[in-house]
């Protein structure tokens, strides 16, 4: 139940991708920052997926896909759900800020309620909403890059990005003909 309801493995990937932003910069890694940084992503985007499924238990009980999710068959809680998504992202955030940027934990912050806050309604207004939705998925490499010295501007992790982005928004409008 936990798995489905943090969506873990996604998690696990968006995570991935910061770690591959963080080793992807030339500069030699820390493996404490790494672990940390790996560790606070997987638990904000856990955080998020769960609150998100509080967000929109009402849409997910309509969907093939998403019906069967634990708040959706009531085998948790919407108040359950939410507080389990609050103490994974209070902890996610901990776990960013113990990394010593600041930056990062505050893009962490920023990917948070871009997607809860932002992505998450607009998805009922428009099918466009992937859109504004893919730079939560371009954030985490970013994070990573930005935590092993590099800055935003660089050219290697605003191609990286971009492919990210790219990649998404055709991934999540697939998933929608599902």
């Amino acid at each position: 139940m936990f798995s489905r309801l943090t969506r873990s493995h996604l998690s696990f990937l968006v995570a991935f991708s910061a770690l591959a932003g963080y080793l992807f910069h030339p500069a030699q890694p820390d493996s404490l920052s790494g672990l940390l940084l790996c560790a606070g992503v997987w638990l904000l985007s856990a955080g998020a997926s769960a609150l998100n499924q509080a967000q929109e238990k009402e849409v997910d009980a309509r969907m093939i896909r998403t019906r069967a999710r634990p708040i959706v068959t009531g085998r948790l809680s919407v108040s359950a759900g939410v507080v389990i998504a609050v103490i994974l992202i209070a902890v996610g955030l901990a776990a960013l800020t113990a990394t010593g940027s600041r930056l990062v934990m505050l893009l962490g912050l920023f990917a948070l309620v871009w997607y809860n806050g932002v992505y998450t309604p607009l998805k009922k207004i428009t099918p466009f909403a992937v859109l504004p939705g893919a730079l939560c998925g371009a954030l985490p490499p970013v994070m990573g890059w930005l935590l092993a010295g590099g800055t935003m501007s660089e050219y290697p992790i605003m191609m990286l990005s971009a492919v990210i982005v790219l990649w998404q928004v055709p991934h999540f409008w697939l998933l929608a003909l599902a």
